[in-house]
């Protein structure tokens, strides 16, 4: 079993029953179990192998061979050879209009929580930080893993899992869609703590007008936002587009197979972020750089991610994606003496 399906699969029951359908199916096949009367998807108690959180037809992440096309990701791959990247990304845009989508969120539309480190001091006086993934193909909490292990035992450490990139779900309409429901869990996670948003590349797009959101609309405003290299959908309408694409693939194999289902939510969420900008906030933000260009870009392009107001910035070790893998532990230093500094003084 690879770490790309335990992060697909979400909760314990759901783990279970897919070990429970694994190992009955191979009985079956080997002839030491009749094949009469056993009913794949479900395991003791009736458990379905689905998210938390929803209801209806079972699921189990989506491969080639269980269903999902391939043709997408052959055209990827095509296009990435051909450099035609840009081309690829735009056609990808108008794609995903033909996914089921929400404009007002149901609970099976909402982000889903993944707990990575806890805080040992049970401490409600240190914020819990809540981390939004980018909004490319390779989109989940696992891009947090390495983070949320430098925290393990003294920060409470939360990944979210955004609709629309396994099968059977459905992907926002629109940035207000996204930002509903995106508040809502956040909301449901902080629980009346104190906290802190969290986004790396895209993803920190998504905790910046989020951020922006609850500002205005809730009485427990976010305590601080994080942003680590972050960027919207127009670096990869760039040159550094298919050098940042090419990364993702690169960076995608040991925790998830590409397939038409991720290939149009990003196609999706790129499109609906297209609303988004940076805008002025009145929360204290952290602006993470990265501090040298990712592998390929052409000579001469710019790469440096910036941000347009009022902000503590600190250049960290690594790429884009070193960042917050391979080169982690110097970003999480960063973030911790900010919580522990800047922050308690803004």
């Amino acid at each position: 079993m690879t770490a790309r399906t335990i992060f697909e699969l979400r909760t314990i029951e759901a783990l279970a029953d897919h070990v429970t359908t694994r190992l009955t199916s191979a009985a079956v096949a080997s002839g030491t179990l009749p094949e009469a009367g056993f009913r794949v998807g479900e395991g003791t108690g009736g458990a379905k192998i689905a998210g938390a959180g929803t209801a209806g037809a079972d699921r189990s992440p989506a491969t080639p061979d269980d269903g999902a096309l391939a043709s997408l990701v052959s055209h990827f791959d095509e296009a990435q050879r051909g450099g035609r990247t840009n081309e690829f990304t735009a056609r990808l845009l108008e794609l995903s209009r033909c996914r089921p989508a929400f404009t007002q969120p149901d609970r099976a539309d909402l982000i889903e929580p993944v707990l990575l480190a806890e805080d040992a001091r049970r401490d409600d006086r240190q914020p819990v930080l809540l981390c939004f993934p980018s909004v490319l193909a390779n989109s989940g909490p696992h891009q947090y893993a390495r983070f949320a292990a430098q925290f393990a035992g003294t920060r409470d450490v939360v990944a979210f899992s955004l609709p629309g990139f396994r099968a059977g779900e459905r992907v926002p309409a629109n940035l207000d869609a996204l930002v509903e429901a995106a508040a809502v869990a956040v909301r449901e996670q902080a629980a009346g703590r104190p906290y802190v948003l969290v986004g790396h590349s895209s993803g920190g797009l998504v905790a910046h007008v989020v951020a922006r959101h609850l500002e205005t609309h809730d009485l427990r405003r976010p305590d601080g936002l994080v942003l680590i290299d972050a960027g919207g959908p127009e670096a990869l309408a760039s040159a550094a587009g298919t050098a940042l694409l090419r990364g993702m693939s690169e960076r995608t194999a040991d925790f998830i197979l590409l397939d038409d289902i991720r290939l149009t939510a990003m196609g999706a969420y790129l499109r609906v972020l297209g609303d988004a900008a940076p805008q002025r906030s009145r929360t204290a933000t952290l602006f993470v750089r990265a501090s040298v260009p990712v592998p390929g870009l052409p000579a001469e392009t710019p790469w440096r991610a910036d941000w347009p107001y009022a902000h503590w910035s600190v250049d960290v070790a690594g790429d884009h994606f070193d960042v917050i893998q391979d080169r982690v532990e110097d970003t999480a230093r960063s973030v911790d003496r900010w919580l522990s500094t800047a922050l308690t003084q803004a």
